[in-house]
């Protein structure tokens, strides 16, 4: 398993550039991966997934194919805005952002990104998308390979049914659409150290009937599931 890390990535949010360099960005750490001399020889290449949350579930559809139409989000903001306010027009706290944060999105310049780039990765045979935004995609027709959708049905981030859903129902192939009860948005992201839980925020914190380690072992024992079964019909059983 690789993570990445998206270089500037916050001094991007919003952006079409931050759009078309984390899928380009996620290509180049598969690549590194799979040529390392280190891992390499050990990967099958025949059985490459990627798994993406919220943003990163945006990332992970745009190298799946998925087309993305910069105006969408902008047009169901003038419509939508308090029916899905979070992504609209923040969340509670977002003007708390880390001093240092501030201070380097004022002072610093990040380099222009050619846009209309080709973000189709053929390595990745399945996708997992948790809780994604799905409002930048406007055409999934070419989008062939299984896909998992995993949302909360208490997340007021990405609300019902302007994300999950909205992909569910424009996805042409079969995919897999779970709806998990309770819990919020960020409780697919991994556990993070006590000391820090109240500077992070809100993705740090669960509510206090939602225990995220047992939901995380259930939800990733679901997704190799999900990836085994798909693979065996793909290999023929």
């Amino acid at each position: 398993m690789a993570a990445l890390r998206h270089p500037d990535d916050l001094l991007r949010v919003g952006t079409s550039a931050q759009s078309v360099l984390r899928p380009l960005e996620l290509t180049a750490g598969v690549g590194a991966v799979l040529f390392s001399p280190i891992f390499g020889a050990g990967i099958d290449r025949q059985r490459v997934s990627a798994f993406g949350v919220s943003l990163g579930g945006v990332t992970v559809l745009a190298a799946a194919c998925g087309r993305m139409n910069g105006s969408l989000s902008a047009e169901h903001c003038s419509n939508n805005a308090q029916a899905d306010l979070e992504f609209c027009v923040g969340e509670p706290g977002d003007e708390l952002m880390p001093i240092w944060l501030r201070l380097r999105r004022a002072v610093c310049r990040v380099p222009p990104v050619n846009l209309d780039q080709d973000l189709y990765n053929r390595r990745f045979q399945l996708r997992v998308l948790a809780a994604p935004a799905g409002l930048p995609f406007d055409d999934l027709s070419a989008v062939t390979v299984p896909v998992m959708l995993p949302r909360v049905g208490a997340d007021v981030t990405l609300r019902f049914p302007y994300h999950a859903q909205r992909l569910h129902l424009r996805l042409l192939n079969p995919n897999r659409y779970e709806v998990i009860e309770g819990s919020h948005h960020y409780v697919f992201l991994s556990p993070f150290p006590d000391r820090i839980t109240k500077e992070v925020g809100r993705p740090a914190q669960d509510r206090l009937d939602c225990d995220r380690r047992p939901f995380l072992n259930r939800m990733n024992a679901e997704i190799v599931r999900f990836f085994q079964g798909c693979f065996a019909a793909i290999s023929g059983g």
